[in-house]
């Protein structure tokens, strides 16, 4: 649930705290990811399992992977599902301007 403030420098959305589970659809290696904020990254694998604690961010969010559905590993950051279809909707749309490929003879 959320709520809007507005003041007099506009408006500010806030949302209850809440923790979900997800569960990865595909490997992640934050050492590739030009783009990671920093902090405690993890390298995960499709059909890991975490708990997200804090999803403010849209980009990306907080998670602790869960082993065997009792252990959880420390917090770390993970790719937020908003960060993958971006990144995904960009790389669709790069057009491949490779001149060995040219249909017109």
């Amino acid at each position: 649930m959320s709520r809007d403030i507005t003041g007099s420098k506009g408006s500010l959305k806030t949302s209850e705290k809440r923790e979900f589970y997800v569960r990865a659809q595909f490997d992640y290696n934050p050492v590739h990811d030009a783009n990671f904020p920093g902090g405690n990254g993890i390298e995960f694998h499709a059909g890991d399992i975490f708990l997200v604690t804090n999803s403010a961010d849209d980009y990306w969010w907080k998670a602790k992977r869960v082993t065997d559905g009792l252990d959880k590993e420390e917090l770390c950051n993970i790719p937020a599902k908003s960060r993958i279809e971006k990144k995904e909707r960009a790389r669709q749309k790069r057009v491949n301007f490779n001149p060995g490929n040219s249909s017109r003879v």
